[in-house]
């Protein structure tokens, strides 16, 4: 796997040189969707990604800015969100690259101690067998797997129920929204969740 984590130190590289790219009607969007669910991956995930594929495509978008705010132009903010390389649907590392930043840290810190195994790194997360992590005890088991990101943002992020309690699906959401994971496993890295031992392309 090491020309493809050559790979993914330079796509988070990258990352910071895209902050400055959107333009104020994208800003704007991602913005108010932060502020609307407490942060830009639970927003995306249930405001943007209804279909739980980790990508969006554009009828998609479209939809939900029309539901969410009517008056937006859909396609100008879908212009200034993507890659302009890229013509398919989009990523989360598009929509919002500082927040999408301290997800791919953490799945570059699973790749790294548990070779992308889900099933590992949640007995790892959950030890005391709760079925759902709060903020520090997700705080400790981060750190212990050699995440050096925001684990506050993190941790936003992923509790999808914004109450305080991260669940299980919401770390196995990690292999279908992250692209760190994607590249991982067309670069041949292993990645099992529950419900898969043998590891199936994310969808």
């Amino acid at each position: 796997v090491g020309p493809v984590a050559e790979s993914i130190v330079s796509f988070l590289q990258n990352l910071d040189e895209r902050r400055a790219e959107a333009g104020p009607i994208a800003t704007n969007f991602v913005s108010f969707l932060r502020n609307l669910r407490g942060s830009s991956l639970r927003a995306w995930r249930l405001e943007l990604d209804l279909r739980s594929s980790g990508r969006v495509a554009f009828p998609d978008f479209a939809a939900a800015c029309r539901r969410l705010v009517p008056a937006a132009r859909s396609r100008e903010i879908w212009r200034d969100l993507k890659d302009a390389n890229d013509i398919g649907s989009l990523a989360f590392h598009e929509f919002d690259p500082e927040e999408a930043q301290s997800l791919e840290l953490f799945v570059q810190a699973l790749w790294k101690e548990v070779n992308l195994d889900l099933n590992q790194a949640w007995e790892m997360l959950d030890y005391s067998c709760q079925g759902f992590l709060t903020y520090e005890v997700f705080r400790e088991g981060a750190e212990a797997l050699g995440f050096e990101g925001d684990t506050k943002v993190l941790f936003s992020g992923l509790d999808s129920s914004g109450l305080g309690r991260m669940r299980r699906e919401d770390l196995e959401y990690t292999r279908k929204v992250s692209s760190v994971a994607r590249a991982a496993f067309r670069g041949g890295g292993r990645f099992r969740a529950a419900e898969d031992s043998g590891g199936p392309s994310p969808s």
